[in-house]
C-alpha cells in the first residue's frame, strides 16, 4: 500500500488526482452537482436523445416484455430477439452487411482487434487515437507502429518500411480530444495500395456528421464495403453499448472469437430496445444536427474572437487549450463558480503541456448558453490580465 501512496500524492503534487464528482440530479445539459445547479459542456449525448421520450417508452415496453437484465452471454440464453432487430437496424443505417453489439465501446475495440490480428501482423496506429484502440493494439501482440497524427506522408512512409502476414491501419473518424477529422479519403487510397485492412471507430461521428448522422465514411462519400466501422451508443446515440459493422464473415468470426463478446453478459433488454429507436430518429435528425452544427459555430466565432486558436470543423467537440495543468483547473474552477461545468481534461488523457478544457455541446443546449459560456471564458482571463 505504501507504493498506491506514494503514486496517489505524486499525482497530488503535480495537480493530476481525479476524483468522483456526485452529480444529484441531471436533466438534458442541466444538473446539480455538489449542491451547485450547473450547465453541462462536457457531455457526449451530442443530440440530446438520452432524456429523449421515445428512448423512454422503448425502454419501458422492453422492461415489461423482457425484465431489466441480459441473463447471461449472448452464446448462452442472452440473445433474446431485441438483440437481433437492434443488429439488423444497425447494419442497414451502417450500409453494412452485419453488425454485432458489445457491452461497451471500449469493449468492442478490445475484442475487434485482438480477434483478427495476432504476433505476425502489423497495426499502423494514429499517435492519438482513443485508448481502447491502444490497449486493443497491445492485447493482440501485433507489432504496432504510430503514425504522427493525421500525417498521411508518414503513414505511407511507414507503410513501405513495415510488412507482416497481415497489415490493418486503425483510426478514429472523428478525434475525440480535438473534434478533427481523419482524411479518409487519402486513407482509403493507402489501405487499397498497399492491401491494408481499414479500422475505423466513429464513436463520436455517429449521429453528428453525414447527411443522415451514418458517420465519416458518409461524410467524406465513401463506400461502407471497404472499411470496418466500429461504433459506441453512449455518444449521440445516447444510451450504452459499442458495436461492429463490416462483413457477415467477420461478424460470425468474432462471435466465435471475440472474448469481451463471449465472456460478458448480454446488454440490458431496455437499453438495446431503446438503441434501436435511437437509431430510427438519428436517420431523419436533420434538424438537430443542424441546430448543434450552428450552436458549434456560435461557439467556436466566439471563442476565436478571444484570441483563441480554434479550428472551423463541423464537430460539436472544441478543444480550449490552456497548456498549463493547474491554469487549467483554475479555469474550470472559475467556470463551475458561474454555474458552467466543464472539467479539465490533463495529462495522461492529453500530452504534457496540452491540458485544456474540451468543451461538447449538445442540440439541447440553447444560444444563451452559449453566450454565458463565452463571457465567463473571457472574464477568467481578463481577471488574470
Amino acid at each position: 500500500m505504501e507504493l498506491i501512496q506514494g503514486e496517489l500524492e505524486r499525482l497530488k503534487a503535480k495537480g493530476l488526482f481525479r476524483t468522483l464528482k456526485a452529480v444529484r440530479s441531471k436533466k438534458a445539459t442541466r444538473a446539480q452537482i455538489e449542491g451547485r445547479e450547473v450547465v453541462l459542456f462536457c457531455m457526449n449525448d451530442y443530440l440530446g436523445l438520452s432524456c429523449h421520450p421515445a428512448l423512454r417508452s422503448s425502454a419501458e415496453r422492453a422492461m415489461k416484455d423482457w425484465g431489466m437484465g441480459g441473463g447471461a452471454s449472448r452464446l448462452i440464453s442472452g440473445n433474446l430477439s431485441v438483440y437481433d432487430e437492434l443488429e439488423g437496424s444497425l447494419a442497414q443505417f451502417k450500409d453494412a452487411e452485419a453488425a454485432l453489439v458489445f457491452s461497451s465501446g471500449y469493449a468492442t475495440n478490445l475484442g475487434l482487434i485482438s480477434s483478427i490480428a495476432c504476433e505476425e501482423d502489423v497495426i499502423f496506429s494514429d499517435q492519438l487515437n482513443h485508448a481502447s484502440i491502444v490497449d486493443a493494439c497491445r492485447l493482440s501482440k501485433a507489432k504496432v507502429v504510430v503514425y504522427q497524427h493525421l500525417d498521411m506522408e508518414d503513414l505511407e512512409a511507414l507503410l513501405r518500411r513495415h510488412k507482416g502476414r497481415k497489415r490493418f491501419i486503425v483510426t478514429d473518424g472523428v478525434f475525440s480530444m480535438d473534434g478533427d477529422l481523419c482524411p479518409l479519403p487519402i486513407l482509403f487510397s493507402l489501405a487499397q495500395r498497399f492491401e491494408a485492412t481499414l479500422i475505423i471507430d466513429d464513436a463520436h461521428a455517429t449521429g453528428v456528421v453525414g447527411e443522415k448522422g451514418k458517420g465519416s465514411l458518409e461524410y467524406w462519400g465513401l463506400d461502407a464495403d471497404q472499411a470496418i466501422q466500429v461504433g459506441t451508443f453512449s455518444k449521440a446515440i445516447g444510451t450504452q453499448g459499442g458495436f461492429v459493422c463490416g462483413k457477415k464473415i467477420l461478424i460470425d468470426y468474432l462471435v466465435n472469437k471475440a472474448r469481451p463478446f463471449i465472456f460478458s453478459t448480454a446488454l440490458p433488454p431496455p437499453v438495446v430496445a431503446a438503441t434501436k429507436t435511437a437509431i430510427q430518429i438519428i436517420e431523419n435528425a436533420n434538424d438537430l444536427r443542424h441546430k448543434l452544427l450552428r450552436l458549434t459555430t456560435i461557439l467556436r466565432d466566439g471563442l476565436k474572437d478571444l484570441g483563441f486558436p480554434i479550428p472551423t470543423l463541423p464537430t460539436p467537440i472544441i478543444p480550449l487549450v490552456v497548456g498549463d495543468t493547474q491554469e487549467t483547473i483554475r479555469l474550470s474552477q472559475h467556470l463551475f463558480q458561474n454555474g458552467l461545468f466543464t472539467p479539465p481534461i490533463r495529462p495522461p488523457t492529453v500530452p504534457e503541456g496540452k491540458s485544456r478544457l474540451r468543451i461538447s455541446l449538445s442540440a439541447l443546449h440553447s444560444e444563451e448558453d452559449i453566450g454565458r459560456l463565452i463571457d465567463a471564458i473571457e472574464g477568467f482571463f481578463k481577471r488574470g490580465a
